[in-house]
């Protein structure tokens, strides 16, 4: 009997409140979409919305200390959360958070995973825009053959990555606009022969 027969994807969706810097944000660009002062001013106060559902602080741009920047973002502490969880269960980590947006937090979301639970920070690994195919690949390999478990990947991730074996869990902090990039994003863990 094929192993591929016991095979399950597992879609785990939950409902997290707005922060109540979340719900500020909100309100302001709301006002800013009604007043409608300027010709694209709906588009931009959508595309901050978008933001927000990661971070307040990606649409205002401020210097969060890092428990505020977490405690501020539910859907990151949830994946923080949920790694801690995890590695109680399994012992294991294998993880890649996709987070396009914010790069200047990425950072801190790192340390907080470190923090909170208990990962090696150097066993987390963050790629951003400025990283080669080279830096790509060794990545790949690094996190395949176990000394890195962590990722915390860009946009420039929808595409090229094979985590092969390894991979069993992905946090997906933002819908992206193109359907076609989801199932992307999808196939960097739903893959033939990972039995994860």
């Amino acid at each position: 009997k094929s192993r591929l027969a016991n095979v399950r994807k597992k879609l785990k969706k939950v409902i997290l409140r707005m922060s109540e810097k979340q719900q500020d944000v909100q309100t302001t660009l709301e006002a800013l979409i009604d007043q409608r002062l300027e010709k694209w001013d709906v588009l931009k106060g959508m595309a901050k919305m978008r933001l927000n559902l990661i971070s307040p602080y990606l649409v205002n741009w401020e210097s969060p200390t890092m428990t505020e920047f977490i405690e501020d973002s539910p859907k990151l502490k949830f994946a923080a959360e949920m790694i801690k969880e995890l590695r109680a269960m399994w012992n294991e980590d294998w993880v890649f958070i996709f987070m396009p947006f914010g790069t200047e937090y990425h950072g801190l979301f790192k340390q907080w995973i470190a923090e909170f639970a208990g990962v090696d920070p150097d066993k987390i690994w963050i790629i951003n825009w400025n990283i080669t195919d080279e830096q790509k690949d060794k990545v790949a390999e690094q996190f395949r053959n176990g000394e890195i478990n962590v990722l915390i990947w860009w946009i420039n991730t929808i595409e090229w990555i094979d985590l092969q074996k390894k991979w069993y869990i992905t946090y997906n902090t933002l819908q992206w606009w193109n359907p076609t990039e989801i199932t992307q994003l999808n196939g960097r863990i739903w893959r033939q022969w990972n039995f994860n």
